[in-house]
């Protein structure tokens, strides 16, 4: 497949989308509702299609943007408090979008996940300030599993799922 860039467009205060097709780049605008696209990251479902997991910095939501094939679309995904920092998203094998992300007003690190009709959240680790800079990912099982750093301790840690319950552990 070809390139494609999710970023911030601080000029216009915008969520921007970049691709190139083999031989030009084009951008679109996807969302300037208000002061959106900071932290972005960038993800392609399992029919190819793209979607981004974004900051709404003037509301300070989780933001969530999504291509059909055709359209684009947006959602808030998590809006309790000051959420959607360092966003991560990535698809489970059955395709479903999930995101690992930093609530700011807790200081924690929050995962939200999408079952096919509904989104829900979760709070992953509490102790101490965490969530900063996540990057999440799935194993071969289907689980998912974050990286993130303590800002209390300035450690990296590991968050996992068993297919039960979640664990953290301190790496470095």
């Amino acid at each position: 497949g070809n390139p494609a860039i999710s970023y911030y467009d601080g000029t216009n205060q915008a969520l921007k989308y970049a691709s190139f097709d083999g031989q030009d780049w084009t951008t679109a605008t996807i969302d300037s509702e208000n002061v959106v696209g900071d932290t972005t990251s960038l993800s392609f479902g399992p029919s190819g299609n793209p979607a981004i997991s974004y900051f709404d910095v003037t509301n300070s939501h989780l933001k969530y943007a999504s291509f059909d094939g055709q359209d684009w679309s947006t959602a808030t995904i998590d809006s309790e408090g000051s959420v959607g920092r360092f966003t991560s998203l990535s698809f489970d094998p059955s395709g479903n979008p999930a995101i690992s992300y930093y609530d700011g007003t807790n200081q924690d690190l929050k995962y939200a996940s999408f079952d096919g009709q509904d989104w829900s959240t979760a709070t992953i680790d509490s102790v101490g300030n965490v969530g900063y800079y996540t990057s999440l990912s799935f194993d071969p099982s289907g689980n998912p599993a974050i990286s993130y750093r303590d800002a209390t301790n300035r450690d990296l840690k590991y968050a996992s799922f068993d297919g039960q319950d979640w664990s953290t552990a301190t790496i470095d």
